[in-house]
């Protein structure tokens, strides 16, 4: 490129002289030289209008005529002329238009590249403006130089390109305006879901101006929540420091706004921190003092309210809330009524109604994607996600679950989080162990790209989880946790349990007297916190698991009597996969309570996800003499022998190693299976397998 640029440039500057061969061999020094001799020459030879058009837009990116003339305006003084030429003080009372001289440009193939089909913006080649900025700096004082970007910084900002004003005001040194411009426009920004790029405004601006002005401290917290969470301990510290120097300031109205936004981020704060009351203080203050136009904030706000009325068992009245506030006629961006959605999502996930959720997510998630709101797009497509999975359509779940995964640093952490947590559940659930590890990976990979400590029990919470909805007691009681369980620091709304849950799923799944023990003693623990969160969902799993305890420990009657609680609960948001995923413990007790008529249809649905394998025989079935169907072509001995272990829900990885072939082979053998029985997927294999009673004795 630097070549044929300087070609071009040669055969510019030869066309003006008579004796192109002298010319040529005047050419001495380095190519840096070289060019530099040659854009003098070529500039040296322009009218004095075009040169003093080169000179003025050579500190812009992208130019179009208006921003060029604003630029013209400007007088500054070309050391490479002498005093009194038209290029010292040009202005548009003489000499060409700036259209004319932008098409002479372009036609004088002066390196200018239209941006547009329109030709109204265009630039220049990168190399050309690089020494166009050498020779400007070379023949003008640094004072017109920053005069140069100070106009052009107020052109860009008047029309609203902002970034680039920030850049140009920087460049003209004026410390002051690049803060008024960060501060006037961040909440534009906050309401389009663009953290990202108010992220890359602050970055710019010097460490101490920033520590000097509240509004840009507040900037910051609204990334670092984004990016890191309202429970991480920056977020915490930054704080304090904003209202210190809240507290300096004077009682003005911008002020007061000012406090409105740190108590909403305050609210987040002390919900995360388990001080519910706090939080609703701090929410209502923020209310009061919110003007409507910041609707990121706003809608922050009400979010905060209402997830801290959940949170001291004010559960209707966060509804209320929200439905109120969607309702209430404010000047309410798209942006507004998106953050609403998030928690009142959130409601009907903690209540159980999967049905409500499904409608509720579904339009969150269409809005937010005709908006281009990408945070709230995360969002929409977690809670699609969730209902999802709940609802035992895998395909649909991990299809939501990976849109969140696949964006880790667009979407807000939280929820990139908790659906890389729905899509491990979903993997399980599938029995594909490879591919759950895979996205633990990939979630302590992006916590550590993001400096964040990975969660440290998140493997032995994958562990439990498929212990446990396998039944392995054997694995089971291999494992070993810390014995910490603290119910009234328990999450009970993300996908993945916390530690509390954790654990007593552990010892659940470990079935000895003492670890029963101590797993009733937890869960009961952990029923009044689901209580007191006004959480159905949460206390559907619990009470499902108090009758796993009850059934172990002999209690029956008493195990029935919790699990018809939970399925009375859980009917009629269609609750699924909180039951299945308990284990195939829990079948034979959903069988007696189906026989018992309680809810038969719904109980049906719940056993048909089941895998065929864990659910109980039926008792004496009338023999069937009719002769057994037959295959369209006879299953290998090989083939024979990955069916087996297909039945004992190996993994392909796993049958690899066992059988010491590849996984490739494995996948190979699968395929001709599945082709042969005529069915889709491995639960569908074992079921046709037991139909042509391919299996040996005890499967």
């Amino acid at each position: 490129e630097g070549w044929i640029t300087g070609v071009q440039l040669a055969s510019l500057s030869m066309y003006h002289h008579q004796d192109p061969t002298h010319f040529v061999e005047q050419f001495a020094g380095t190519d840096r030289y070289v060019m530099e001799y040659l854009v003098d020459e070529v500039l040296s030879r322009q009218p004095p209008r075009v040169r003093s058009f080169l000179m003025r837009t050579a500190v812009l990116d992208q130019v179009c005529a208006s921003l060029a003339e604003a630029l013209m305006e400007i007088v500054i003084q070309d050391s490479s002329q002498p005093a009194g030429d038209e290029a010292i003080t040009v202005t548009n009372e003489a000499g060409l238009p700036v259209e004319e001289i932008l098409e002479t440009i372009r036609h004088a193939n002066l390196f200018l590249i239209p941006l547009d089909t329109e030709a109204n913006w265009y630039r220049y080649h990168h190399l050309f403006q690089s020494l166009l900025k050498h020779w400007l700096q070379t023949h003008c004082s640094a004072q017109d130089i920053a005069a140069l970007h100070a106009q052009a910084s107020r052109w860009l900002a008047a029309h609203g390109y902002i970034e680039p004003a920030l850049d140009h005001t920087l460049a003209a040194g004026d410390l002051e305006q690049a803060a008024r411009l960060v501060e006037r426009d961040r909440h534009k920004l906050l309401n389009k879901g663009q953290v990202t790029i108010l992220a890359q405004w602050v970055e710019k601006l010097p460490e101490a101006l920033i520590e000097q002005r509240p509004a840009l401290l507040l900037a910051r917290a609204w990334v670092h929540r984004h990016r890191h969470g309202a429970w991480s301990s920056g977020y915490s510290t930054l704080l304090p420091q904003i209202e210190a120097l809240l507290r300096s300031q004077p009682p003005t109205p911008e002020v007061e706004t000012l406090w409105g936004e740190l108590y909403s981020l305050q609210s987040g704060l002390s919900y995360f921190q388990g001080d519910g009351q706090r939080a609703i203080s701090m929410a209502e203050q923020a209310l009061l003092k919110t003007p409507t136009h910041q609707a990121f904030v706003r809608g922050n706000t009400v979010v905060n309210l209402a997830i801290a009325y959940r949170l001291v068992g004010r559960g209707e009245e966060a509804k209320r809330e929200l439905i109120k506030a969607l309702d209430e006629n404010y000047e309410q961006s798209p942006t507004y009524v998106l953050r609403l959605y998030t928690p009142l999502n959130t409601v009907y996930l903690g209540s159980a109604d999967f049905n409500r959720l499904a409608h509720t997510a579904a339009y969150q998630l269409k809005l937010a994607e005709k908006e281009g709101l990408i945070i709230e797009v995360g969002w929409g497509n977690l809670f699609c996600g969730g209902v999802a999975y709940e609802q035992n359509d895998l395909a649909a779940a991990a299809h939501y679950f990976l849109r969140v995964i696949e964006r880790p640093y667009s979407v807000e952490f939280l929820s990139y989080s908790e659906a890389a947590y729905g899509l491990i559940m979903t993997y399980i659930a599938l029995d594909e162990l490879d591919q759950a590890n895979w996205v633990v990976d990939q979630l302590v990979e992006t916590m550590l790209a993001q400096n964040r400590q990975p969660a440290p029990l998140l493997a032995d919470w994958l562990q439990v989880r498929s212990v446990l909805r396998k039944g392995d007691v054997r694995a089971a009681r291999h494992l070993a946790l810390p014995p910490t369980f603290e119910p009234d620091q328990e999450s009970m709304m993300g996908l993945m349990d916390g530690p509390g849950r954790t654990l007593a799923k552990l010892r659940l799944a470990q079935r000895t007297e003492s670890s029963l023990a101590e797993a009733a003693l937890m869960l009961q623990q952990l029923l009044s916190v689901a209580d007191a969160c006004f959480n159905i969902w949460r206390k559907i799993e619990i009470l499902a698991m108090q009758a796993l305890v009850d059934d172990a420990q002999g209690a029956n009657d008493k195990a029935l009597d919790r699990l018809t609680e939970a399925v009375t609960l859980a009917r009629p948001g269609g609750v699924i996969r909180t039951f299945v995923d308990l284990g195939p413990n829990l079948a034979p007790l959903l069988q007696v309570l189906a026989t018992r008529k309680i809810a038969p249809d719904y109980i049906a649905s719940i056993l048909a996800a089941f895998p065929v394998s864990e659910l109980p025989a039926p008792s004496a079935p009338p023999r069937d003499n009719s002769p057994a169907p037959e295959l369209i072509e006879p299953l290998t001995d090989r083939e024979l022998e990955i069916l087996e272990l297909l039945v004992q829900r190996y993994s392909n990885k796993e049958i690899a190693n066992r059988l010491v072939i590849s996984p490739f082979t494995v996948k190979k053998h699968t395929t001709n299976i599945y082709q042969k029985l005529q069915v889709k997927g491995r639960r569908q294999a074992v079921t046709k397998a037991k139909a042509f009673d391919l299996l040996p004795n005890g499967h």
